[in-house]
């Protein structure tokens, strides 16, 4: 039998998980077992939710889970979870921040809105996981989320670092020409803090171009090869 991955080799071994023929090269040794490489990547790049049998937690309390609900993050802290309640609490009240040091309140209150809508009911989700013995591995997903559409997200961040530099151009123009003893009223904080967000923006669809582009790289050196 031909091992999977390369067409024309001889495969040596089975894999213990999927039970396809791979080549030496293919197989690493886990405990004794064969498994191949594909089946260990598909593995790592799992999303790290997984079952413990004997984890499960009835000692958790479903009306403070619902109290807790109301500010977004605590019911995670409260269920054991703390770098998501953590994450999803400096996410809330980063909203708030935004909104009052940028010309983005409207934009910034809408997601901290939107983010409480989603740890509200995600909270009541993950209480039901964690007693049915189901755990999730902290932020590990949504960085990898994150991470997959690292385009959609720089696009956000330029668009909205243009809306701001275009709102306090237009405050700044209104000084100049309306009350020229007023150009201290520009707010240069609000126009760099813009600007950051642009270039972040910017920096994301660069790395994720150049990670495209070694991608592309790698797969034709792969193809030639085999």
């Amino acid at each position: 039998m031909d091992c999977k991955n390369h067409y024309g080799r001889s495969g040596v071994n089975t894999c213990s998980k999927c039970g396809d023929w791979v080549c030496e090269e293919c197989t690493v040794q886990v405990q004794g077992r064969n498994i191949c490489k594909n089946c260990i990547q598909e593995y790592i790049q799992k999303d790290e939710t997984f079952i413990r049998k004997g984890t499960s937690r009835p000692d958790i309390n479903g009306f403070l889970v619902f109290l807790f609900s109301f500010l977004p993050g605590a019911a995670h802290m409260y269920m054991g979870l703390s770098k998501i309640g953590l994450m999803f609490l400096t996410l809330f009240i980063g909203g708030f921040v935004l909104a009052e040091i940028s010309a983005l309140s409207f934009f910034s209150i809408a997601f901290s809105g939107i983010l409480w809508v989603y740890c509200f009911f995600d909270a009541r989700n993950m209480k039901h996981r964690i007693r049915h013995g189901e755990v999730k591995d902290d932020i590990t997903p949504y960085l990898q989320y994150v991470k997959q559409h690292k385009s959609v997200f720089a696009l956000v961040l330029i668009v909205l670092g243009g809306v701001t530099i275009l709102r306090e151009l237009q405050w700044f123009i209104n000084r100049i020409f309306g009350y020229c003893n007023y150009f201290s009223g520009i707010y240069i904080d609000k126009i760099l803090f813009a600007g950051f967000f642009i270039v972040v923006g910017l920096w994301l669809i660069a790395t994720n171009r150049k990670k495209s582009n070694e991608e592309e790289e790698k797969d034709l050196t792969d193809h030639f090869n085999n």
